[in-house]
């Protein structure tokens, strides 16, 4: 008895929303896609410091791809703790233990279809860190803009 009421109250929990992240849930969809955008802006740099920590000698389209990966991820975690049941946060979970295989296949899928010229390094170096410049300031400008339109939902009510 006291099994099936465990089993049960798991299934109920696994199937409901996060109730830890409600404020989250009643944010309306054209609010929180600013969220999600200063989010993959944010998290995208992943991609481009893993450049700067091989030397920048890794192909432009690779690190792109690798950071749009890296600020994907990012944007499924507010998806999932915004929208979904708490199931999907176990996959999500799961999923960050094969992120790393995941960046190898697309940097693998990249090199086949693309086929990417090498890169120098004081090139890559440049490309990478420019380009962490630009995604943390715009993710700035985004996440500015996401706390602007909250607090005037919030000043409306």
């Amino acid at each position: 008895m006291v099994l099936a009421m465990t089993i049960r109250s798991a299934i109920r929990w696994l199937l409901s929303p996060s109730k830890r992240y409600t404020h989250m849930q009643r944010v309306p969809m054209r609010q929180l896609w600013v969220l999600m955008v200063a989010v993959v802006l944010l998290f995208s740099v992943i991609g481009f410091y893993i450049d700067v920590m091989s030397g920048g000698v890794v192909p432009y389209a690779i690190v792109i791809a690798v950071a749009l990966v890296s600020g994907t991820n990012a944007m499924l975690w507010i998806i999932v703790l915004a929208r979904l049941p708490m199931i999907f946060l176990l996959a999500l979970i799961a999923m960050q233990f094969v992120l790393s295989r995941i960046n190898v296949w697309v940097s693998d899928w990249v090199m086949r279809v693309f086929h990417p010229a090498p890169v120098q390094p004081e090139a890559g170096l440049h490309f990478a860190g420019t380009a962490i410049l630009i995604m943390v300031v715009s993710s700035y400008f985004f996440m500015i803009r996401y706390m602007g339109m909250t607090g005037k939902e919030t000043i409306r009510i």
